[in-house]
């Protein structure tokens, strides 16, 4: 009797790996999203400018690498649009900073297993004019402290021949970073 039900079981089996061809078979990592999205640096220290109005200017350059096994995609204008600056305020991301930047419909940008894709963040801003005592971004928040970017990564899956679904946001999202302001520089 056990031998039947031996041999019973392995038809079973049979039968499941035939309908569902390959499924035990393939490496599944091999079809995983896995990408590793970063910041250049782990500490900015920009130098405030005064003239006719308070600014800063720096740059943030980024590195997106597809450690996965499928196309990562990437959209935009012209270029692939560019991440978006979060400062952490009472323990949530808030978008301080964001490029502007044209609309219009350009190809997606594939980046394939084992590739990377380097952008720069050029971040011009426009301060509070009261900048005394504290630097602060237009909205008020002060600029000093902890800091991340989120871009717009999304899946090869292509839905009118545009990609559409995102990837999960801790795989769009750099390492986190510090600003701290450098004293005014008058520009005369």
């Amino acid at each position: 009797m056990k031998k039947f039900d031996l041999k019973k079981s392995a038809l079973i089996g049979a039968i499941v790996i035939s309908l569902f061809p390959g499924c035990a078979l393939v490496d599944s990592s091999e079809n995983r999203y896995s990408v590793r999205f970063r910041a250049n640096q782990d500490l900015y220290e920009p130098i405030i400018i005064t003239e006719i109005t308070v600014r800063m200017d720096f740059d943030i350059a980024t590195v997106l690498e597809n450690q996965g096994g499928q196309d990562v995609v990437l959209k935009g204008c012209i270029n692939p649009s560019l991440p978006v600056l979060q400062k952490r305020l009472d323990g949530i991301w808030t978008v301080v900073y964001a490029a502007i930047e044209p609309e219009c419909i350009s190809p997606p940008w594939f980046i394939k297993p084992g590739e990377s894709h380097q952008d720069t963040l050029r971040v011009h801003a426009v301060l509070d004019p009261q900048v005394i005592p504290v630097v602060r971004w237009e909205s008020g928040i002060p600029v000093d402290g902890t800091y991340r970017l989120e871009r717009m990564i999304f899946t090869n899956h292509l839905v009118e021949e545009a990609p559409s679904t995102l990837l999960p946001l801790s795989d769009r999202v750099s390492q986190s970073f510090e600003i701290r302001t450098q004293q005014a520089l008058t520009l005369r």
